[in-house]
Protein backbone atom coordinates (compact mmCIF):
# COMPACT_ATOMS: atom_id res chain seq x y z
CA UNK A 1 0.00 0.00 0.00
CA UNK A 2 1.17 3.52 -1.12
CA UNK A 3 -0.46 7.33 -0.07
CA UNK A 4 -0.72 10.08 -2.27
CA UNK A 5 -2.96 13.04 -1.53
CA UNK A 6 -6.93 11.28 -1.75
CA UNK A 7 -5.29 8.81 -3.49
CA UNK A 8 -4.26 5.70 -2.16
CA UNK A 9 -2.83 2.93 -4.11
CA UNK A 10 -1.57 -0.99 -3.86
CA UNK A 11 1.30 -2.40 -5.58
CA UNK A 12 1.43 -5.84 -7.46
CA UNK A 13 1.52 -8.42 -4.48
CA UNK A 14 4.28 -10.62 -6.48
CA UNK A 15 7.69 -9.95 -6.90
CA UNK A 16 7.61 -11.22 -10.57
CA UNK A 17 4.44 -9.15 -11.57
CA UNK A 18 5.96 -5.96 -9.47
CA UNK A 19 9.48 -6.35 -11.74
CA UNK A 20 7.87 -6.70 -14.86
CA UNK A 21 6.18 -3.65 -14.51
CA UNK A 22 9.42 -1.63 -13.42
CA UNK A 23 11.62 -3.51 -16.00
CA UNK A 24 8.99 -2.08 -18.66
CA UNK A 25 9.60 1.71 -17.45
CA UNK A 26 5.91 1.53 -15.16
CA UNK A 27 5.24 1.63 -11.98
CA UNK A 28 4.32 -1.38 -10.49
CA UNK A 29 0.74 -0.06 -9.29
CA UNK A 30 -1.96 -2.35 -9.73
CA UNK A 31 -5.11 -0.58 -7.99
CA UNK A 32 -6.03 2.85 -7.09
CA UNK A 33 -8.96 4.42 -4.81
CA UNK A 34 -9.81 8.14 -5.51
CA UNK A 35 -11.12 9.69 -2.12
CA UNK A 36 -13.63 12.66 -1.73
CA UNK A 37 -12.53 15.20 0.41
CA UNK A 38 -14.90 14.00 3.04
CA UNK A 39 -13.73 10.69 2.87
CA UNK A 40 -10.04 12.02 3.19
CA UNK A 41 -10.87 14.22 6.22
CA UNK A 42 -12.07 10.97 7.75
CA UNK A 43 -9.29 8.63 6.69
CA UNK A 44 -7.06 11.22 8.53
CA UNK A 45 -8.68 11.80 11.76
CA UNK A 46 -8.76 7.98 11.87
CA UNK A 47 -5.13 7.25 11.19
CA UNK A 48 -4.33 9.70 13.37
CA UNK A 49 -7.00 8.54 16.49
CA UNK A 50 -6.08 5.20 16.00
CA UNK A 51 -2.25 5.50 15.89
CA UNK A 52 -1.56 8.82 18.05
CA UNK A 53 -3.63 12.00 18.40
CA UNK A 54 -5.83 14.22 16.74
CA UNK A 55 -4.08 17.43 15.86
CA UNK A 56 -7.42 19.32 15.79
CA UNK A 57 -5.67 22.64 14.81
CA UNK A 58 -3.64 20.81 11.83
CA UNK A 59 -7.22 18.70 10.42
CA UNK A 60 -9.04 22.65 10.58
CA UNK A 61 -6.34 24.25 8.81
CA UNK A 62 -6.50 21.85 6.27
CA UNK A 63 -9.36 20.36 5.61
CA UNK A 64 -11.45 23.84 6.87
CA UNK A 65 -13.24 21.02 9.21
CA UNK A 66 -13.75 21.73 12.99
CA UNK A 67 -14.19 18.32 14.36
CA UNK A 68 -15.33 19.59 17.72
CA UNK A 69 -18.56 21.27 16.13
CA UNK A 70 -18.86 18.19 13.04
CA UNK A 71 -18.48 15.55 15.90
CA UNK A 72 -19.30 17.54 18.97
CA UNK A 73 -22.08 14.94 20.42
CA UNK A 74 -19.95 11.99 19.51
CA UNK A 75 -16.70 13.30 21.44
CA UNK A 76 -18.70 14.28 24.14
CA UNK A 77 -20.04 11.02 24.79
CA UNK A 78 -16.94 8.77 24.02
CA UNK A 79 -14.87 11.48 26.77
CA UNK A 80 -17.73 10.63 29.22
CA UNK A 81 -17.31 7.31 28.71
CA UNK A 82 -12.95 7.85 29.65
CA UNK A 83 -12.71 6.69 26.13
CA UNK A 84 -11.13 9.74 24.58
CA UNK A 85 -8.99 12.41 25.81
CA UNK A 86 -8.50 16.18 25.24
CA UNK A 87 -5.18 17.69 25.44
CA UNK A 88 -4.71 21.02 24.50
CA UNK A 89 -5.69 21.10 21.07
CA UNK A 90 -5.78 17.64 20.35
CA UNK A 91 -7.29 14.31 21.16
CA UNK A 92 -6.48 11.10 21.62
CA UNK A 93 -8.11 7.60 22.59
CA UNK A 94 -7.44 6.95 26.55
CA UNK A 95 -5.55 3.80 28.03
CA UNK A 96 -9.50 2.35 28.82
CA UNK A 97 -10.28 2.76 24.65
CA UNK A 98 -6.94 0.48 23.71
CA UNK A 99 -9.35 -2.93 23.41
CA UNK A 100 -11.18 -0.89 21.32
CA UNK A 101 -8.21 1.36 18.98
CA UNK A 102 -9.75 -0.49 15.95
CA UNK A 103 -13.37 0.38 16.08
CA UNK A 104 -13.77 3.38 18.41
CA UNK A 105 -11.63 5.62 15.36
CA UNK A 106 -14.23 4.20 12.47
CA UNK A 107 -17.20 6.16 14.36
CA UNK A 108 -15.68 9.50 13.15
CA UNK A 109 -16.28 8.04 8.94
CA UNK A 110 -18.98 10.43 7.37
CA UNK A 111 -22.86 9.68 7.64
CA UNK A 112 -22.62 9.24 3.90
CA UNK A 113 -20.32 6.69 3.96
CA UNK A 114 -22.21 4.90 6.90
CA UNK A 115 -25.36 5.02 4.67
CA UNK A 116 -23.42 4.09 1.49
CA UNK A 117 -21.94 0.55 3.82
CA UNK A 118 -25.76 -0.09 4.23
CA UNK A 119 -26.61 -0.98 0.83
CA UNK A 120 -23.91 -3.97 1.07
CA UNK A 121 -25.78 -7.29 0.85
CA UNK A 122 -26.93 -8.00 4.69
CA UNK A 123 -24.43 -11.41 4.54
CA UNK A 124 -21.13 -9.20 4.04
CA UNK A 125 -21.91 -6.50 6.80
CA UNK A 126 -23.34 -9.80 9.74
CA UNK A 127 -19.45 -11.21 8.37
CA UNK A 128 -17.52 -8.35 8.83
CA UNK A 129 -17.59 -6.54 12.06
CA UNK A 130 -16.59 -3.03 11.48
CA UNK A 131 -18.80 -2.89 9.04
CA UNK A 132 -21.64 -3.74 11.53
CA UNK A 133 -20.29 -1.23 14.43
CA UNK A 134 -20.28 1.20 12.13
CA UNK A 135 -23.50 0.97 10.55
CA UNK A 136 -25.50 -0.14 13.89
CA UNK A 137 -24.54 2.85 15.70
CA UNK A 138 -26.30 5.14 12.65
CA UNK A 139 -25.47 8.50 12.76
CA UNK A 140 -22.58 10.18 14.54
CA UNK A 141 -22.61 13.75 13.23
CA UNK A 142 -23.43 16.49 15.34
CA UNK A 143 -23.39 18.88 12.18
CA UNK A 144 -22.97 18.54 8.40
CA UNK A 145 -19.61 18.00 7.31
CA UNK A 146 -19.08 20.80 4.68
CA UNK A 147 -15.57 21.37 3.71
CA UNK A 148 -13.73 24.79 3.88
CA UNK A 149 -11.74 26.78 1.01
CA UNK A 150 -8.44 24.60 2.34
CA UNK A 151 -9.84 21.75 1.18
CA UNK A 152 -11.59 22.85 -2.26
CA UNK A 153 -8.51 24.02 -3.08
CA UNK A 154 -5.90 21.18 -2.23
CA UNK A 155 -3.91 20.31 -5.33
CA UNK A 156 -4.65 16.52 -6.56
CA UNK A 157 -1.51 14.57 -7.12
CA UNK A 158 -1.50 11.40 -10.01
CA UNK A 159 0.47 8.24 -7.87
CA UNK A 160 1.30 6.75 -11.39
CA UNK A 161 3.74 9.94 -11.98
CA UNK A 162 7.13 8.77 -10.79
CA UNK A 163 9.08 11.05 -8.82
CA UNK A 164 9.49 11.29 -5.15
CA UNK A 165 7.22 14.05 -2.87
CA UNK A 166 9.47 16.25 -0.67
CA UNK A 167 7.89 16.67 3.27
CA UNK A 168 6.20 20.01 1.81
CA UNK A 169 4.25 18.21 -0.25
CA UNK A 170 6.12 19.56 -3.22
CA UNK A 171 6.51 17.11 -6.33
CA UNK A 172 9.36 18.09 -8.73
CA UNK A 173 8.37 15.89 -11.59
CA UNK A 174 5.27 17.94 -11.59
CA UNK A 175 6.89 21.11 -11.81
CA UNK A 176 6.22 21.96 -7.89
CA UNK A 177 9.67 22.17 -6.61
CA UNK A 178 9.52 24.55 -3.97
CA UNK A 179 12.86 23.32 -2.63
CA UNK A 180 14.64 25.20 -5.66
Amino acid sequence: MGYAPRKPYQNYGTTGAYFEHLDAGELPIEAIEVLTPEMELARQVITELRFARVDLRGVREKYGVDVQVVFGDLLRVLGELGLLERQGDEILLSKAAAPYNNVLPMLFSPDSFKEDLLGLPEDYLAAMPISLVVTGIGATQSAPLEMGPSAAGAKDVDPTIAGGFYPDGSCPVMGDDRRA
